[in-house]
């Protein structure tokens, strides 16, 4: 109980940010859902615009990839956790997203990092170059991918595998081995 109520209580201070690096853009926060004692923490980059809207992680096109793939290989996404490395949707010029700065991702991750020291999953899925950057200060998912670092595993954001759905298999590949140190 009393770690509950810790992850619990970091997970709503962090909720109440309102002067990060990104707040600026009128953006709300979305960074984490799911499980407060997971075992499995899936790490993404960061949010979209229907991430911005629901105010949580993996809720659109590339979230709807995610939970079919943990489905698919029979990963109950209720003893997930989910976090974004970066807190907030950065905007663009043309005020669309944008891929987050060096900058941006070196702001968030004492944030990221303060979250899995509380969580302590036992896996780590690191989803993208962002997710890696955040993590392991490295990029370069296509060589990153696939090996482990520790606890985490780099892998493709479910969002590349829309884009390219002949790195599915893959991806599943990488979720089946998260799920074997599972057991």
């Amino acid at each position: 109980m009393r770690h509950d109520r810790h992850i619990t209580n970091l997970i709503d201070s962090y909720s109440q940010i309102d002067n990060d690096l990104l707040s600026f853009q009128g953006n709300q926060l979305a960074f984490f859902k799911g499980s407060i004692a997971p075992k499995l923490l899936i790490v993404g980059e960061a949010p979209g615009p229907q991430e911005n809207i629901a105010g949580e992680p993996f809720v659109g096109p590339a979230g709807i990839e995610l939970h079919k793939s943990l489905d698919e290989i029979s990963i109950d996404s209720s003893h997930v956790a989910f976090l974004n490395s970066v807190f907030r949707m950065p905007i663009g010029i043309d005020g669309k997203f944008r891929a987050p700065t060096t900058i941006e991702i070196e702001h968030y991750a004492p944030f990221v990092n303060d979250i899995i020291l509380k969580l302590k999953p036992t896996v780590i899925m690191a989803c993208g170059n962002t997710a890696c950057q955040s993590l392991l200060k490295m990029q370069g998912i296509n060589k990153l991918r696939g090996r482990w670092f520790g606890n985490i595993l780099p892998t493709f954001h479910p969002s590349y595998i829309l884009r390219a759905p002949q790195n599915r298999s893959v991806f599943l590949k990488d979720l089946v081995e998260c799920k074997s140190k599972l057991i």
